[in-house]
């Protein structure tokens, strides 16, 4: 059955072809938002995505999450001058390796 999903006042609605549902039900899925850029492997990126970063073919690729924050998705680069650095500013690879939601040990394991 085909489903599409609003969000109306920040809740989800449910519109499916046998008329339309309030939903709040996690097994229907978590919402995350595009961010309007993809990964190295063309898959799009998703706010709450964890990905594996580096700027150089040698170096070794750093874990992290693409977050919104002040109006800006961003990623903690530990490299940066600053504490983050905007995606779509960001000169090396990405490459989504999962989500907050689905795998939060990726993570938590750098955190």
């Amino acid at each position: 059955m085909h489903h599409e999903v609003s969000i109306v006042h920040g809740e989800a609605i449910k519109h499916g072809y046998h008329g339309t549902a309030w939903t709040d039900d996690a097994k229907a899925g978590t919402l995350m938002q595009f961010i309007g850029l993809k990964d190295k492997t063309d898959k799009e990126l998703y706010s709450g995505d964890i990905v594996s970063a580096s700027i150089y073919a040698d170096e070794e690729p750093q874990i992290l999450e693409v977050i919104f924050r002040d109006s800006s998705f961003l990623i903690d680069y530990e490299d940066s001058e600053s504490d983050c650095v905007p995606v779509a500013l960001f000169v090396g690879t990405l490459e989504i390796i999962g989500n907050i939601h689905e795998n939060p040990e990726l993570i938590a394991e750098v955190k």
